[in-house]
C-alpha cells in the first residue's frame, strides 16, 4: 500500500490477526483503511478509518454482507473510475445504515 491507497480488510470476526496486521501495515505506509466485520467489530474496528461492522452473530450472515458490500463497493468503483473521494464518499453514504 501506498499513500493514496484505499485498503479494504474483511475479518468476519474483527480479530483475524493477520487482517490486524496487514492494517497496521497499510496506515503505516499512508493507505486509508476500511474495514469489514461482524459480531461486535472486533479489534479491526478501532483500526480502521472506517469500520462498517455487520452487528450480527451468524459468521454465514455476516459473510453475506460483506460479500454484498463489495459488490457495492465494486458498483462505485465503476460509475466514478478511480476518482478515491468519490469512491470514498460513495462507500460512507451506503455504510450508515450497516456502521456503528
Amino acid at each position: 500500500a501506498d499513500p493514496g491507497d484505499v485498503v479494504i480488510a474483511i475479518s468476519g470476526s474483527g480479530n483475524s490477526p493477520n487482517v490486524l496486521n496487514g492494517v497496521r501495515a497499510a496506515r503505516i505506509r499512508g493507505a486509508t483503511t476500511i474495514g469489514f466485520s461482524g459480531f461486535d467489530g472486533g479489534r479491526l474496528e478501532s483500526l480502521v478509518d472506517i469500520a462498517i461492522v455487520v452487528n450480527n452473530h451468524v459468521m454465514e450472515q455476516v459473510e453475506d454482507v460483506h460479500l454484498l458490500l463489495g459488490h457495492v463497493i465494486t458498483t462505485c468503483l465503476r460509475q466514478a473510475g478511480t476518482q478515491q473521494d468519490t469512491v470514498m464518499e460513495a462507500v460512507r453514504m451506503h455504510s450508515g445504515a450497516l456502521a456503528r
